[in-house]
């Protein structure tokens, strides 16, 4: 049995279509299903789909060499387990997602991760960490006019964190 030229490209379309729905839709939907358990104050279910899609950013992560899928959903495990006050935690995702990030060359994608980190530190007592990554988050807002609540937690940050070194 001959497969024509036309028959070829349909099975071509039809590949590129299940890669776009593995892609975009599946991780997609378990990343939307976690945000909605979140908003609900469900946080083991909302931990258990970020896992899920975590797992699947990884093996597109190993397919394409790309690893701003992963960076998007560490950082949203990062921001969960910040809130539950798991702080190891949080700090490891966060790390990956800022490992991730400028990889992939994604400033402004790394600059509210590292405010959320250097606020991880505050809430913890380290004021070293907790300026650094709070400083290296102001030196990319300070570019950006539209960024002004931004900079105005940033700078609170800051100063707290000055009045506690006194």
């Amino acid at each position: 049995m001959m497969i024509t030229v036309g028959q070829g490209l349909s099975w071509l379309w039809l590949l590129i279509g299940a890669l776009y729905l593995v892609r975009k839709l599946i991780p997609g939907f378990f990343w939307r299903t976690a945000v909605g358990y979140q908003g609900h104050h469900d946080y083991e279910m909302a931990e258990k789909y970020l896992l899920k899609t975590l797992a699947i950013e990884r093996w597109i992560e190993r397919m394409t060499g790309s690893g701003v899928g992963v960076a998007h959903v560490a950082g949203s495990l990062g921001f969960l387990y910040h809130h539950q006050r798991r702080c190891d935690d949080a700090a490891g995702m966060f790390g990956v997602a800022l490992d991730k990030f400028a990889i992939a060359g994604r400033t402004a994608a790394r600059a509210p991760i590292l405010a959320a980190t250097g606020q991880l530190y505050l809430d913890i007592g380290n004021y070293e960490l907790a300026e650094n990554h709070l400083r290296q988050a102001w030196a990319w807002y300070e570019q950006q006019p539209d960024h002004h609540q931004e900079r105005q937690t940033i700078q609170a940050m800051l100063d707290l964190i000055a009045s506690k070194q006194q």
